[in-house]
């Protein structure tokens, strides 16, 4: 009889092959120690949180909705009512923060960082994989789980505490489900949570500048 953790280090052999194996000892203790936890109750819990985080598809839809709703609510309070005040309202700037944010997070994570460290997740080579409660088939350095959260919820903070804190929190929540769910080491949540907090600020900053700049050109044709 094959073992659901035989199976999955069946699954992704081809994977553990072409990659690396590196980790620090305490980071198998901690993964561990977060094993103790595992309940049926807090397994559908994790596997919820987490889902929000799968392609950074939350923060995706949030920041489009942003992007529409602040877009709508200026140009139809605006004496201007362009194509320019839809874009670059300055309601708009918390969602252009968030969305030059996920670009960062996405290029910085996923095509470049990924790519280079090919580093293994711990559920396809440590025990106790059986424990595994979402599959994932790419490496596991950094985890673009947590660094899209962070990069999303950091701009919007930047921008509106009251919305950010939430956001935060979720965000917060998200990379924990990695080390709970075993398919991400700490490191890789921990470099990540820095890496997604530096794509927030950076997007802010980058929103800040579009909407100056706008600012300046509507001063100049008033």
């Amino acid at each position: 009889m094959i073992t659901v953790g035989e199976a999955v280090s069946s699954q992704y052999a081809d994977l553990v092959a072409g990659g690396d194996i590196f980790y620090f000892q305490w980071e198998q203790d901690l993964l561990n120690w977060f094993q103790g936890f595992h309940n049926p109750i807090l397994d559908k819990i994790n596997v919820f949180v987490t889902t929000l985080g799968d392609k950074g598809i939350f923060w995706i839809v949030l920041t489009l909705m942003m992007l529409l709703l602040c877009g709508t609510k200026a140009w139809y309070s605006s004496d201007h009512k362009t194509l320019k005040t839809f874009i670059f309202s300055h309601q708009k700037q918390i969602a252009w923060a968030s969305f030059f944010a996920l670009v960062l997070s996405v290029i910085i994570v996923n095509i470049v960082l990924k790519r280079v460290t090919v580093r293994c997740r711990p559920a396809w080579i440590l025990e106790p994989m059986n424990h595994m409660l979402v599959f994932a088939d790419d490496y596991s350095f950094p985890s673009g789980h947590t660094s899209a959260s962070f990069a999303s919820a950091v701009a919007i903070f930047k921008n509106n505490k009251k919305w950010g804190t939430p956001a935060i929190i979720l965000a917060t929540g998200i990379a924990l489900t990695r080390l709970y769910l075993f398919i991400h080491w700490p490191t890789d949540v921990f470099v990540s949570v820095f890496i997604g907090i530096f794509c927030g600020l950076m997007g802010a900053r980058i929103a800040k500048k579009i909407q100056n700049k706008y600012n300046n050109e509507k001063v100049s044709i008033d």
